[in-house]
């Protein structure tokens, strides 16, 4: 007579949950983390849209672009920091009064603008 078979899971059953379990995160853990980096990216990008309008609006108003983030702060209160939602900083460079930069540290592009055009470089990578 055979021995009758326990019921419950046996070590080969064991092995094969912990294999699917482990096929099924490889795949999701890397897509994940791809979705929030470029979630990152676009909040990043909206952060430098959002400085380059307050620029308009100052030279609107004072016919130059501000000097440094404080004024700017000063005319467009939504805009507060050079540090942007996720923590990254942004570099702002002002050659001329005319003219001004902001660029991503994490290199997720820039923002140039002079009086004529703005110009935005999301490929730029530092």
């Amino acid at each position: 007579m055979r021995p009758k078979r326990e019921s419950g899971l046996i070590l080969i059953d064991l092995l094969i949950i912990i294999l699917i379990a482990g096929i099924i995160a490889a795949i999701v853990v890397p897509q994940y983390a791809l979705k929030k980096e470029e979630k990152r990216k676009e909040l990043s990008r909206q952060h430098m849209i959002a400085l380059a309008d307050a620029q308009d609006r100052y030279f609107e108003e004072h016919g130059k672009f501000a000097p440094d983030i404080e004024e700017l702060s000063l005319a467009a209160p939504e805009v507060n920091a050079l540090v942007g939602p996720e923590g990254e900083e942004y570099i702002f460079e002002q050659p001329d009064s005319l003219s001004f930069v902001i660029t991503s540290s994490l290199g997720y592009g820039e923002v140039r603008a002079d009086t004529t055009e703005r110009k935005v470089d999301w490929e730029k990578q530092q």
